[in-house]
C-alpha cells in the first residue's frame, strides 16, 4: 500500500523508472503501477523492483504482474453476476503467480462467517464477493493464501476497472 513504511508514490515511481519501466503511473493508494516494458525484461525488472521496495519497507515485497490485455480480458460484469450474495459489499480479484489449486473446495466457498464467498477461478485469478454480516465485511486474501499455499494479492474490482479506464 502506497505511503506505508516510506513507500510513497514518488518512491515507487522512482524505483520503477530506475529498473527500466517506461511511463510508470501509480494508481490510487493500492500500490498498482502501470508501465511499459519489454516482456523479455520482466524477470530481472521484478527482481530489482521487489528488492528495492523490500529495502524501503524492511520486509519482503512481492509483485504480481498482469498485462493490460490480461486485465481487459476479464469480463467482470459476467463473472460478478455469479456472486452468490443478494447484496454485494465488495467484489474482489485475487491474483496468484501460478494457477491456484482449490479442488478441495466446493464453489461457492463461504468463509469468515459468511462474509466472503469465493465463487469463480479463472487461470491465475480467483473471484470473490463480500457482504456485510453483523456490521462487518471481509476480504479473501488470507484464506486463499492458506488454502493454496501460495502468496497472492487481492484487489477490488473497482480498482482494476479504474486502471483499465486510464488506458
Amino acid at each position: 500500500m502506497i505511503g506505508r513504511e516510506g513507500l510513497h508514490q514518488e518512491v515507487v515511481l522512482d524505483i520503477f523508472s530506475r529498473a527500466g519501466a517506461g511511463n510508470p503511473v501509480s494508481h490510487r493508494a493500492t500500490g498498482n503501477v502501470s508501465f511499459d516494458l519489454d516482456p523479455g525484461a520482466m524477470i530481472p525488472f521484478l527482481e530489482e523492483t521487489d528488492h528495492r521496495m523490500t529495502e524501503v519497507v524492511g520486509r519482503p515485497i512481492e509483485s504480481f504482474v498482469r498485462t493490460l490485455d490480461e486485465l481487459a480480458s476479464i469480463d467482470g460484469e459476467a463473472i460478478f453476476a455469479l456472486a452468490p450474495f443478494e447484496v454485494v459489499d465488495g467484489r474482489h480479484v485475487t491474483f496468484f503467480h501460478e494457477t491456484p489449486d482449490l479442488s478441495d473446495w466446493s464453489l461457492p466457498h463461504l468463509a469468515r462467517h459468511d462474509r466472503v464467498a469465493v465463487f469463480h477461478v479463472s487461470g491465475r485469478e480467483v473471484f470473490s464477493a463480500s457482504q456485510v454480516v453483523d456490521g462487518e465485511s471481509a476480504a479473501p486474501g488470507g484464506i486463499l493464501e492458506k488454502a493454496t499455499g501460495q502468496r497472492a494479492t487481492t484487489r477490488a474490482w473497482s480498482t482494476i476497472h479504474h486502471i483499465l479506464s486510464k488506458h
